[in-house]
């Protein structure tokens, strides 16, 4: 969102349970400082990079769909970057503009239906899928609900615990560890029989519950604000 501080990076600066600081301070100081400098040095608009993050979504559907789980969670811990690289480039060459901003929250949407929308492919045929559109569910939501308040006055962005950069963070890092400890038991199981991923089940899970929660948070806030 190409605004003065857009609403991945402004949740970035806040506390949060699962984001530490140290962590945020080391994502952004090792990971985001040369991609930053990079898309300064060769003049990448903040919106070429928002138009990037979502066409890099549409490489993570399919991943998602068939089962990469390990690239796919990397390629989502890359989209919540530029997520908030966008703003960030914006700011830095005075870009910030309505017009980022709407193409970003608009996308913003997109990126987060093709991640979830992959795993509900390859889940389809299972019990998974219902926690899967339940996440859907949460995620589109959370964003409306707050979208929808900010037209009528009432500032949410402090308000629940499974925001955005959370999201990010626990789907990718979620999808590596589930394949990494899947990869260390093909010696025990064979390629074939190994069992289903339960580190990436939980952490659907989690992502169903907490998502569909911070939507009803910010309802029950609102509707309190604007009594």
């Amino acid at each position: 969102m190409n605004t003065l501080l857009d609403e991945s990076e402004a949740k970035l600066e806040r506390e949060s349970i699962l984001l530490h600081p140290e962590i945020k301070s080391w994502w952004v100081l090792n990971i985001m400082g040369p991609i930053e400098e990079f898309c300064l040095r060769f003049h990448i608009s903040p919106n070429a990079i928002t138009i990037a993050a979502t066409i890099i979504c549409i490489s993570c559907f399919f991943l998602y769909a068939y089962g990469h789980f390990l690239t796919a969670g990397y390629i989502v811990l890359l989209v919540g970057s530029l997520d908030v690289l966008d703003g960030r480039v914006a700011r830095a060459t005075n870009q910030a503009t309505r017009q980022g901003e709407f193409l970003d929250s608009v996308m913003d949407r997109y990126q987060d239906f093709l991640l979830l929308a992959g795993l509900a492919i390859f889940y389809r045929d299972t019990w998974m899928l219902y926690l899967v559109l339940a996440a859907i569910s949460g995620t589109m939501f959370t964003s409306y609900v707050r979208a929808k308040a900010d037209i009528l006055g009432v500032d949410l962005s402090n308000i629940g615990t499974m925001q955005r950069p959370e999201r990010f963070f626990m789907l990718g890092f979620g999808s590596i560890v589930s394949s990494i400890f899947q990869i260390s038991l093909m010696p025990f199981y064979g390629q074939g029989n190994l069992p289903p991923h339960h580190i990436l089940i939980a952490v659907i899970f989690v992502l169903s519950v907490t998502t569909n929660w911070t939507a009803i948070k910010r309802i029950r806030y609102t509707m309190s604000q604007l009594a």
